[in-house]
């Protein structure tokens, strides 16, 4: 029997509105059941940097999750997710025109007491760390941990024209600290509000079809702690190992993170408190020419941020404001990247289990480098929002 279509929120939990999941049951008897969710995300941005307004898509996403359950309280589960930009045209123009991307596809088996593995292209443990994170584009460290750039996963997938025929290869960008293909992801159950997390990935494709940076293996592992008086706290590490660069050798990144958050007990407030150490090794050095993400050598950077958030439930309102610093050592150029942030939220009920978010954040950037190809130093951000979730 089909059940009565049902949200689920997190929003009580986190206080984060840029956090709503949702879903709709499309079918769901007394063992199997599928979920369809989505969101449409649009934005308006300006900035004094680029002294120009852009209107786009912010990320917008569809997915359907599938479960069955089996007897002795065990789960099978899938999950697939595809995003794509809902403002890109109809043209054969391949840096123009609409297409789907993969996000998470895996599969998965559960039981309650012994806990869950998963396998595909899933999230990591480490992107749960962060807990400053309260805003949407512009707050906290942990989760847009890039200081310049990845030392791994960063291949286009572009190499060159060869006869009039454009040559690819690589595996594409994967984020170490978000999401991989080809991984195992293993989760235990929650036991007096602790649970421990890793995962492991491995790309099988083999060395002729491999960049320069391409991923060859990763790992993940995360502890997270919550109690019933609103204390949140979670650690974890990340690394990633790449194909060998133009050095010779195999590049190398990895990170380590902290998150602290308290929520009031009237659930109308709370605040957040991250740390990290980001370290990138076997890196290529600066050329004859500086770019904005030049490096003398193998580097590390210190992350920190904090996040507050008030909630008005009779109005479904949230005001929330962050401060991130990134903060590199000699070999960045002593890079320095601050960011202050200030936003409003309003949540809507739509159509009885769908729900529509609209925000404006503002954001000042201080940068400081010592690097000359950093043409501007200070910048003011004003975006606003659109996300419906069904």
């Amino acid at each position: 029997m089909a059940r009565k279509l049902k949200p689920i929120i997190t929003f009580i939990a986190t206080l984060s509105l840029a956090e709503i999941t949702q879903a709709t049951s499309i079918y769901d008897d007394q063992y199997t059941r599928f979920d369809i969710y989505g969101q449409i995300r649009l934005i308006n941005s300006w900035d004094t940097e680029k002294n120009k307004t852009i209107i786009g898509d912010d990320g917008s996403r569809i997915g359907l999750f599938a479960e069955h359950k089996l007897p002795h309280e065990v789960k099978v589960f899938g999950n697939i997710e595809l995003g794509l930009d809902t403002q890109k045209s109809n043209s054969n123009n391949p840096n123009s025109q609409f297409q789907l991307y993969n996000r998470v596809g895996y599969v998965g088996i559960s039981h309650a007491e012994y806990g869950k593995v998963q396998f595909g292209r899933t999230y990591i443990p480490i992107d749960s760390v962060a807990k400053s994170n309260l805003g949407y584009n512009n707050t906290g460290v942990l989760y847009f941990a890039d200081v310049l750039s990845r030392n791994t996963g960063i291949s286009s997938g572009y190499v060159k024209q060869e006869n009039g025929n454009t040559i690819y290869r690589g595996t594409g960008q994967d984020i170490f600290t978000l999401r991989l293909p080809h991984t195992i992801y293993l989760e235990t159950p929650l036991f007096k509000g602790v649970k421990f997390a890793g995962s492991y990935s491995k790309p099988s494709e083999g060395s002729a079809e491999r960049d320069h940076s391409d991923i060859l293996h990763a790992y993940s592992l995360g502890l997270f702690y919550q109690n019933a008086l609103g204390f949140e706290l979670a650690t974890g590490w990340a690394e990633a190992v790449g194909e060998k660069n133009q050095t010779g050798k195999k590049p190398q990144d990895n990170m380590f993170g902290l998150g602290v958050k308290y929520i009031f007990p009237d659930k109308t407030a709370s605040i957040g408190i991250d740390y990290g150490r980001l370290q990138s090794t076997n890196v290529v050095v600066v050329g004859k020419t500086l770019t904005p993400t030049s490096v003398t050598g193998n580097w590390s950077a210190h992350l920190y941020s904090i996040g507050a958030k008030w909630h008005w439930p009779e109005s479904d309102t949230g005001l929330y404001a962050g401060y991130g610093l990134r903060s590199g050592d000699k070999k960045t150029f002593d890079y320095t990247k601050q960011t202050y942030t200030l936003g409003v939220d309003k949540d809507f009920a739509v159509m009885k289990s769908k729900q529509l978010l609209l925000y404006i954040e503002m954001a000042y950037n201080h940068l400081h480098s010592k690097n000359q190809a950093y043409e501007k130093d200070n910048w003011f951000l004003v975006e606003t929002g659109l996300r419906f979730f069904f």
